[in-house]
């Protein structure tokens, strides 16, 4: 039987055959940085170096980043260790290529320090810079030494892992824009190392400088960078607190930014500041008057019922229910001119409206001189004349009768100023064509017919008159509050869009997309509201007509920014508003 080696013979026997094998580097620094068990899986992996593939040291430099600044000549460098390294034992040193030495790098003596910050990945980044250019010569010589290396406290030495170097002409800028009303401003800031990815904290700040360019309206053209001159006193305030002076707008201004460096030094950038646009929007919803015209009740009862009693109820239900919807129209803008009967054809009395006579007339000498009666003297005023007809019976009019009732029909729809609403509660000799309602007759001992009228009066009356013309009735359009001067103004939206022309003091436009004038006199807007006159109460439809319009009071030639966010260099030259979508 073979015995088993003793555990100490062989982790001595290990040892030295790792002193003479090409893993012995990697055992002795495991042998130095690890405890003896860590050192024995470490030879014991070594073994077998060809298949094995090791996890990098978390203290090892990930993604080392070296930018080149010539805009700010400065040589950024960012790198990344694993959130599972402790800062605390390791410190770092880069390559001085003046020098031909190693020297420390401290984070935090940086020209823009940085306390190290999860970036994620699983890492913390870090960084540092160094004044003026440092891109170190690439080698294929992995014994050249490294821009940067990590070095733990207990011994171990780390290079990066990779590296990126370039250089980059500019790396900030700003091209500000005015916005709130002028209040603050919007920096706009170019930021390279955003862009391209590369991590880099650090803050920014600024002040105003002069500028050569005036801000009268027409001079928006005049703000440019080689218009700018020196700094106007006051203190760097931090580009993250972007509010502005009170009246800076009065004069031409331009904005002074720059990085915030430890020594206070470092690339300053000026761009010109214009005020922008002085805008202000208001919504309006126009909603045209409704009006109850005046109306008159006029009725003509033509029944054949044998009963007198049975006729009369009926009579008075039906009449009854029309008037107590009649009633809806003001107690000032309606009038009863009372229930007219067929007349006798040799003395023209009044007969019984229960019985109809083969030889009766209709009274319409009579009904009419009621109408023109209580029209005529409201003239020009338009009323209405709800013309009531009963008529139960299925035989055709006679005649004579049915050329009165035409000749009746014809004078009423003559007379001027008159609208007639004609409601027949009629058989089958009446036809239903010339009734704005027509009811058929049911002969029942039931309230069901009473109700049937009721409701339908109920829904009809009053009728509604919409105090609309197309084309005649403006929509003044007045300036928003706040706004003492308006210049100019731009249609932003219409629901619906009806529009036929905007009238200001240049005259009549028809193009929304235009841009118009304030003027003297506010501005008006024309559009198509389908009209409605004397329409049924439950027919009648309040239209609205909905304008989004925004005014300019000052700087109309100069920038200003969409409430969504997009800039545009000129309001005046724009199609689109700053208040809408």
């Amino acid at each position: 039987m073979t015995s088993r080696p003793h555990p100490t013979h062989v982790l001595d026997s290990l040892r030295e055959s790792l002193r003479e094998s090409l893993c012995a580097p990697l055992a002795r620094r495991a042998l130095r940085l690890l405890r003896p068990l860590r050192a024995l899986g470490a030879a014991l992996a070594c073994g077998a170096c060809s298949f094995v593939e090791f996890e990098p040291s978390p203290y090892s430099p990930r993604r080392l980043e070296v930018v080149y600044s010539a805009q700010e000549d400065v040589t950024f460098l960012s790198w990344r260790l694993r959130d599972s390294a402790d800062l605390s034992l390791v410190r770092f040193e880069y390559w001085d290529l003046a020098e031909g030495a190693w020297a420390p790098l401290t984070p935090s003596r940086a020209l823009f320090p940085a306390a190290p910050y999860a970036c994620g990945d699983g890492d913390v980044c870090l960084q540092f810079q160094l004044a003026g250019r440092a891109l170190w010569p690439e080698s294929a010589d992995p014994s050249a030494p490294p821009p940067l290396r990590a070095l733990h406290e207990e011994g171990g030495v780390f290079g990066p892992l990779d590296l990126r170097q370039r250089e980059v002409d500019v790396t900030f800028d700003v091209d500000p824009i005015a916005i709130d009303l002028n209040v603050r401003f919007d920096p706009r800031r170019y930021d390279w190392f955003a862009e391209s990815r590369v991590p880099l904290k650090r803050s920014y700040e600024w002040r105003l400088a002069a500028s050569a360019a005036a801000t009268g309206e027409e001079d928006a053209a005049a703000h440019t960078r080689d218009a700018c001159g020196d700094d106007l006193p006051g203190p760097w305030r931090p580009l993250s607190a972007p509010t502005l002076p009170e009246g800076w707008v009065e004069g031409g201004r331009c904005l002074r930014a720059r990085p915030r460096r430890a020594d206070g030094g470092g690339a300053r950038v000026v761009a010109p500041l214009p005020p922008s646009a002085t805008l202000a929007g208001r919504d309006l919803r126009f909603r045209p008057r409704r009006l109850t015209p005046r109306a008159f009740l006029i009725t003509l009862t033509d029944l054949n019922v044998r009963s007198e009693s049975r006729c009369a109820t009926l009579k008075s239900e039906i009449l009854g229910a029309v008037r107590d919807a009649f009633r809806r129209f003001p107690a000032a803008a309606r009038a009863d001119l009372g229930d007219f009967v067929p007349l006798a054809p040799l003395d023209a009395q009044p007969l019984s409206a229960c019985r109809q006579d083969a030889d009766r007339l209709y009274p319409i000498t009579a009904l009419l001189s009621a109408v023109k009666g209580a029209v005529n003297p409201l003239a020009p005023e338009e009323v209405s004349l709800i013309f009531v007809y009963l008529n139960n019976s299925d035989d055709p009019l006679s005649g004579v009768a049915a050329a009165q009732f035409a000749t009746l029909l014809v004078e009423l729809n003559a007379l001027p100023n008159l609208y007639v609403y004609g409601l027949a509660v009629a058989g089958g000799a009446v036809s239903a064509l010339p009734w704005q309602r027509f009811v058929p007759w049911r002969a029942r001992e039931s309230s069901s017919f009473k109700d049937a009228i009721k409701n339908l009066s109920k829904r009809a009356f009053p009728l509604r008159t919409m105090d609309f013309v197309a084309g005649e009735t403006p929509i003044p359009l007045t300036a928003p509050p706040a706004v003492n001067s308006p210049r100019s103004f731009r249609l932003c939206a219409l629901t619906p869009d009806r529009l036929l022309f905007v009238r200001t003091d240049e005259g009549d436009v028809a193009d929304r997309a235009a841009l118009f004038s304030w003027g003297v006199e506010d501005p008006a807007l024309y559009v198509d509201i389908p009209p409605q006159n004397r329409v049924e109460d439950a027919a009648y439809f309040d239209e609205e007509q909905g304008v989004s319009y925004e005014v300019c009071s000052r700087f109309c030639d100069y920038p200003f920014r969409k409430r969504a966010g997009a800039d545009f260099p000129s309001w005046r030259a724009a199609t689109v508003c700053q208040w809408g979508p």
